[in-house]
């Protein structure tokens, strides 16, 4: 762990260190968080969460693609296919092609994927809802909502963000990013025939370079765009830009690299594959799609540890299952950051004591009820949860004393009773110390 703990120090007791750590991550803490985002993944259950969405999103495959190819389709008629051509160059699927066996373990010609992608889109773009009935409407929404369920709760698992939300708000993020991604590439044809025509057209040598440069990297910025637009609207909790558009760049750029590595295999796996004949492309298709949710969910852990450095918070693991460590110092640091918070006018939720104190969702969750009971915290009336806190007084009526008793009453399973003498003398030491310090 000692290796997982190099975060900056919270400086939660100078009064002005939030506002002064309202900056963008530097080089140094970005690294850091690329080190510390991957330990993180390996040793948390952040590859079951990315098998677990590499097997809904291929089985929601179809009824997604239903959803938005009839969207597409309504807001572009007859740009729909040219938008279709583009997606398809922009992603890179025509440049895939397989080469699969025949019954004789001769390999043949190799076939490009895009025809069948095409003719994929084209039969879900042809689906009508009032053909397939009452129940096949609601099964092609099941799997749609299932599968944008199941990422929501992956990302809301990963920021330790509360799982619910309202129904309303949900429909719309759902609805957004399902959304979003032909929107996004809807604007790459329209800009690349705006700069070749303004360089001479296509058939001038600037114009062609232009247009080739500015499809590979309108793709990449599309890609961009969307998991940053992911990364901040479908977790339950608030991530910062900032911090968001560097972990969708990582992950964006990831992304990029693994559709080569899946074109690479693709060209030269099937050539020496006899144990899947012509479904070879299957097993090697679902690896690559676990591997990009793999990512996509570490690209957000790196946008949570840039978010906690940023903020000179302790950076924290990916899943919250570990063991609740606590240390009864720590109360004086939560109230500091809490009475903090109050004098720039903002409540404090719990998961704002995790990310800036570093604490387990367990461990704060008890500790702002320890202190709720013992008189220091009020739940703040502008919440409507009632999950957000505010200091029960000014911040100079609380001794740092009566903050560290808040913390062994914690360790003590929520009232001090500790009966051992050299513990009691201890702490007594500790709280005399304290005694007439106050908070600010």
């Amino acid at each position: 762990m000692s290796q997982m703990e190099e975060a900056p120090r919270s400086t939660a007791l100078d009064p002005h260190a939030h506002r002064a750590s309202e900056r963008s991550p530097r080089m140094r803490e970005i690294i850091l968080a690329l080190r510390f985002a991957a330990l993180s993944v390996a040793q948390s259950n952040v590859p079951a969460m990315a098998a677990n969405l590499a097997f809904r999103a291929l089985f929601g495959l179809l009824p997604v693609l239903v959803l938005v190819t009839l969207v597409a389709r309504a807001v572009m008629g007859a740009e729909f296919d040219s938008l279709v051509e583009r997606v398809i160059t922009a992603v890179g699927i025509n440049e895939l092609h397989i080469a699969a066996p025949d019954a004789n373990g001769v390999v043949g010609e190799r076939a490009a994927i895009a025809p069948w992608i095409r003719q994929l889109i084209a039969d879900a773009a042809n689906v009508k809802l009032s053909s397939i009935g009452f129940i096949g409407t609601l099964v092609v929404l099941f799997a749609a909502v299932w599968t944008m369920n199941a990422i929501e709760q992956a990302f809301n698992a990963i920021t330790r963000a509360p799982s619910g939300r309202p129904i309303i708000r949900r429909v719309l993020t759902y609805w957004f990013v399902l959304t979003a991604g032909p929107v996004l590439f809807a604007a790459i044809p329209f800009l690349l025939r705006t700069v070749t025509q303004a360089s001479g057209g296509e058939d001038a040598l600037l114009g062609r370079w232009l247009a080739y440069t500015l499809a590979l990297v309108g793709s990449f910025a599309a890609l961009w765009l969307l998991l940053g637009f992911a990364y901040i609207a479908v977790p339950n909790i608030r991530i910062d830009r900032r911090c968001a558009i560097i972990g969708s760049f990582i992950a964006a750029l990831l992304i990029s690299l693994g559709k080569g590595a899946l074109a690479a295999s693709l060209a030269g796996s099937f050539e020496i594959s006899r144990l899947y004949g012509s479904l070879g492309f299957v097993p090697l298709f679902m690896m690559w799609v676990y591997l990009m949710w793999l990512v996509v969910l570490y690209g957000l852990q790196l946008s949570v540890i840039l978010q906690s450095i940023g903020r000179e918070g302790r950076a924290f693991a990916a899943s919250g299952d570990g063991p609740d460590l606590f240390e009864p110092a720590s109360a004086v640091d939560v109230f500091q950051v809490i009475c903090t918070r109050f004098t720039h006018g903002k409540a404090t939720r719990r998961e704002d004591v995790e990310v800036l104190c570093g604490l387990a969702p367990k461990a704060a969750n008890d500790l702002l009820q320890v202190m709720e009971r013992r008189k220091l915290l009020l739940r703040s009336g502008a919440d409507l949860s009632g999950n957000t806190f505010v200091p029960a007084g000014a911040p100079a009526h609380f001794t740092l004393a009566s903050a560290l008793d808040c913390g062994f009453a914690l360790s003590d399973g929520g009232e001090i009773c500790s009966a051992d003498d050299a513990v009691r003398r201890l702490r007594e030491a500790q709280t005399a110390a304290l005694s007439d310090e106050r908070f600010r």
